[in-house]
C-alpha cells in the first residue's frame, strides 16, 4: 500500500477513526521491523496528518501501533486555578499547556478574546478540563492535520469532493451510514455532505484497499 504510510513504513491495514468532537486515532499495522516512536506523520497520497504513538509491538517483520491525533498528551494533569475575567485564550492556553499540545492558527480570535466571569480549572487530566470548557461555551473541539487542536462553533462548510473520485459502495438510509471508496480523503467530521452533516468518518486499511464509511449527524450507530 505505497499510497498509505507512517513515516516511510507503508500501511499493511488497520483503521482510522475521525470523530467530529475529539481526538483522532488510527490502529495499524505497519511493514516495518523498527517500531515508530514519538511524533509520527501519517500519509494518504499527497496529504499528511501529524499524530503520536500511543503504543507499539512488533513481531516477523510487522509492527502493530496506535496512532492517536496532535503533539501532546491530554491525559496529562492540569495545575488547579481559577480564573476570574479572564480570556478564553488564557484558559485555553493553560490547559494545553499542561498536555504539551499547540493551539490552531484557526481557531477564532473572536472567541480567545472572549472573557468568562469565572472558570475553574481543577486537578484533572487535560482533556477533561477542556471538555468542561467547550460544554460551558457550546463549543466542538478536534485535531487539525498539523497537529495542533482546534475548538469553536461547527460552520459545516461542503465538503470539498469530486464525485468521479467517489465510489459508493451502499447507503443504509436508516442509519444515514454511508460506504464508499475515495481516490483521497475529502470528506471530513465537520463538514456537509450530499446536504447532510457529517459526524464521524472511519477508514478502513486493508491489502492496499481502503474503504470508508461516513456516519451523518444523528446516525443511530454514532452517539458522539
Amino acid at each position: 500500500m505505497g499510497f498509505a504510510s507512517v513515516n516511510d513504513a507503508p500501511i499493511v491495514r488497520g483503521e482510522w477513526t475521525l470523530p467530529r468532537v475529539g481526538l483522532w486515532h488510527a490502529n495499524i499495522e505497519l511493514d516495518t521491523d523498527n517500531a515508530p516512536r514519538g511524533e509520527v506523520t501519517m500519509r494518504w497520497g499527497n496529504e499528511a496528518w501529524v499524530g503520536t504513538i500511543r503504543r507499539s509491538a512488533c513481531d516477523s517483520g510487522s509492527c502493530r501501533v496506535l496512532i492517536v491525533g496532535g503533539v501532546g498528551d491530554l491525559g496529562m494533569e492540569t495545575k488547579a486555578q481559577g480564573f476570574r475575567d479572564a480570556k478564553v485564550s488564557a484558559i485555553l492556553d493553560h490547559i494545553l499547556g499542561a498536555a504539551g499540545q499547540t493551539r490552531s492558527m484557526r481557531v477564532d480570535k473572536g472567541l480567545l478574546e472572549q472573557k468568562l466571569s469565572w472558570f475553574a480549572v481543577l486537578k484533572q487530566s487535560a482533556g477533561r478540563a477542556l471538555v468542561n470548557l467547550c460544554q460551558t461555551l457550546d463549543l466542538s473541539w478536534r485535531l487539525d492535520s498539523d497537529g495542533s487542536l482546534w475548538v469553536g462553533e461547527e460552520t459545516w462548510p461542503e465538503a470539498e469532493t469530486n464525485e468521479d473520485d467517489l465510489d459508493l459502495i451502499a447507503s443504509h438510509g436508516a442509519s444515514g451510514t454511508i460506504h464508499l471508496r475515495m481516490l483521497r480523503p475529502a470528506i471530513w467530521p465537520g463538514t456537509t455532505w450530499q446536504g447532510a452533516r457529517v459526524s464521524r468518518v472511519e477508514h478502513h486499511m486493508d491489502a492496499g484497499d481502503i474503504s470508508s464509511r461516513v456516519y451523518l449527524e444523528g446516525a443511530s450507530e454514532w452517539t458522539g
